[in-house]
């Protein structure tokens, strides 16, 4: 990204994969694509939809955003297609 403020732009999501590391991956290493693939889907969920956050006074996201529901779903499914069509190429391969 270019601009004004760029030194920041990645912070959020850098903050998000490194929740995923530290929170899940690192903690149950996966043995497959796939189970990656589930472990991943499954802690999105959580972390959209059950955890916390600091930065929302320990409120969840989705008791701040009531549309944040249906706009996560459409979410998890494109990452799900993407992580589909990441796997089929890898075992191509």
């Amino acid at each position: 990204m270019d601009g004004k403020g760029r030194a920041i732009d990645y912070i959020f999501i850098d903050r998000f994969w490194r929740n995923i590391k530290y929170e899940k991956l690192y903690l149950e290493p996966s043995d497959n694509g796939l189970e990656l693939y589930h472990k991943l889907r499954d802690y999105m969920k959580y972390y959209n939809l059950e955890r916390p956050h600091q930065g929302l006074k320990y409120k969840k996201p989705v008791e701040m955003y009531p549309t944040f529901v249906t706009d996560f779903q459409k979410t998890i499914i494109f990452i799900s297609i993407c992580f589909l069509i990441l796997f089929s190429f890898i075992q191509i391969k």
